[in-house]
């Protein structure tokens, strides 16, 4: 019975940990794209969009799922080199600084793209379909 009650958490502990895995990133931009496209599709769902609508939002997919993967590359070879510099004995702090201000400067080009993709998907939509999908933004993001 000990045993089995010892058994217990360790059983636990294992599935715990191994299912917990990352999810898989996207290999390549068409791949960043289909990630994309199925939750744009989703939302052009619920705002009742035309077919031009929905051409035109691929099309700007096309552009976007190439930055996003570019921005993703960029970002796993920073988390390598942030690790390595922690690795190292003593910790590189140094490299660590540098690494901070590499940080900076892709978040700063990774939102100016997002802030362009959310205006051109804007020019896309009507005023009403614009304003719906942002109450439901809203409510997802801030339970409003």
């Amino acid at each position: 019975m000990k045993l089995f009650a010892l058994l217990i958490p360790l059983l636990l502990a294992a599935l715990a940990v191994g299912g917990c895995d990352k999810p898989r990133d996207p290999q390549n931009a068409p791949e960043m794209k289909e990630k994309l496209a199925g939750k744009v599709n989703l939302a052009l769902w619920k705002v009742d969009t035309t077919d031009e609508q929905k051409k035109k939002m691929d099309l700007l997919l096309d552009g976007l799922a190439v930055d996003l993967f570019a921005f993703q590359q960029e970002d796993k070879a920073l988390k390598r080199s942030i690790i390595e510099a922690l690795d190292a004995d003593p910790v590189d702090r140094p490299a660590l600084d540098a690494l901070q201000k590499r940080g900076l400067d892709l978040f700063d080009r990774y939102t100016r793209r997002m802030i362009v993709a959310a205006d051109d998907a804007a020019a896309i939509l009507t005023l009403k379909q614009r304003r719906e999908l942002l109450e439901l933004w809203r409510d997802w993001e801030f339970g409003e």
